[in-house]
């Protein structure tokens, strides 16, 4: 069967900017979710138009800042600089022994400082919300740098060893998966298991190998059934005692999975959606920590200021939560549409950038989808740095890749 001229270029496109591919197609899933969401509970689908608008600009961001970078010629000079090594030498062999080492410490002294390990502490809880508070102490009860190291060791160290381990296939792979496997279950956060094992799972979907896949995906399915074995609990109420009754089976795993996936961001936005509805609610500026700052203004984080107003009882509980949304919700929090514009002209250009880094490189997928993943419910400085890493990622990527010279000596 011939392809069509136009059909060609499509998949030319796709398989070259794979990256930007998959942000696209991160962000039609959030357009999926608010159509979900807005059909079951019987909205007007004025939102999902809006973001479906934005889907657009970024596209078109995107192409014309690549064309640009292609005629100015910037991706050659990148791409002199590019190495494909199979196999590490010398100094990086002991930069990447280092670094696991590195990755351990963190999970010891995070460990450390809570005084045990959280998910153990959760075995025992009595309710879902002690449950919930347990969780975010985990966190919460960290000093500062800590919190820092955490994040950057559950979002990009670990995932990234773990990928670069398996690329140059080190024996160090296996112990890089026990470390961030008791740091994943520890902290009993089903996502965590997901971040830890997606970057190796998205690399060895790319390049075919069935085997291995099915391996990761094994295991990682085991680590969240466990977490949801150990950490939920139903509650019945019996004589006014709240007994544990029930762990978390499959099917109930099922649906929260599929609740978190389909209804739940689009739930998110649209809460978001309601909240700024007109131009004397939106923060003009002032939500964005740097910009803050310069205004004289206080910095909002609308996360946990949204997650107030909805669910103000768990507040009163001690529960601080954040009601996260897409990037771009940021964006609209603070300038409504014109926010959309100016999120069209972040996501074109940065990935046009990110493409200039990466080229075609086979890990280039693997070591930005982190990156994609927390952009769908984080705001754009904080994915880029801590919450997903991608600044770190990034690194390992020119140090052990890109500029890994040692290969031509031998």
């Amino acid at each position: 069967m011939r392809l069509s001229v136009c059909e060609f270029y499509m998949f030319s496109f796709i398989s070259r900017h794979r990256v930007f591919a998959a942000y696209l197609l991160s962000l039609l899933w959030l357009v999926a979710t608010i159509f979900a969401f807005t059909s079951v509970d019987g909205r007007p689908f004025t939102n999902f138009w809006k973001v479906l608008g934005l889907i657009a600009g970024v596209g078109l961001v995107y192409v014309l800042a690549w064309t640009a970078i292609s005629r100015i010629g910037c991706g050659r000079i990148v791409s002199l600089c590019f190495q494909a090594p199979s196999r590490l030498q010398g100094g990086r062999r002991i930069a990447l022994v280092a670094l696991v080492v590195i990755y351990g410490l963190v999970v010891v002294i995070h460990f450390s400082f809570l005084g045990s390990i959280p998910v153990l502490e959760a075995a025992f809880g009595r309710s879902d919300l002690a449950i919930s508070i347990i969780r975010q102490n985990s966190y919460f009860e960290l000093p500062w740098m800590m919190r820092y190291a955490s994040d950057y060791s559950l979002k990009a160290l670990g995932p990234g060893l773990l990928l670069l381990t398996y690329y140059f296939r080190s024996r160090l792979f296996w112990v890089v998966l026990v470390i961030g496997g008791i740091y994943s279950v520890g902290l009993f956060a089903r996502i965590l298991p997901l971040v830890l094992c997606l970057p190796l799972l998205v690399y060895q979907l790319l390049w075919r190998r069935w085997l291995h896949c099915a391996g990761t995906c094994a295991i990682m399915l085991v680590m969240i059934f466990s977490v949801s074995q150990l950490s939920s609990v139903s509650i019945e109420e019996n004589d006014g005692a709240a007994t544990k009754v029930e762990r978390a089976g499959w099917e109930s795993v099922s649906y929260g999975l599929y609740q978190r996936v389909l209804i739940v961001p689009g739930q998110v936005m649209e809460q978001w959606f309601d909240y700024y509805t007109d131009t004397s609610s939106f923060e003009h500026g002032c939500a964005y920590r740097i910009l803050a700052r310069v205004m004289g203004c206080e910095y909002v984080h609308v996360p946990s200021k949204l997650y107030a107003v909805y669910y103000p009882d768990n507040v009163r509980q001690g529960m601080f939560g954040s009601l996260n949304a897409a990037s771009f919700m940021t964006e609209y929090a603070n300038f409504g549409l014109y926010g959309f514009v100016l999120s069209s002209l972040l996501g074109g250009l940065f990935f046009s950038g990110v493409m200039l880094i990466y080229q075609g490189h086979p890990l280039a997928l693997p070591m930005n989808i982190p990156l994609i993943v927390t952009l769908m419910e984080s705001n754009f400085s904080h994915s880029v740095n801590s919450g997903s890493g991608w600044v770190f990622m990034t690194l390992l990527y020119l140090y052990f890749i890109v500029f890994n010279r040692e290969l031509g000596r031998h």
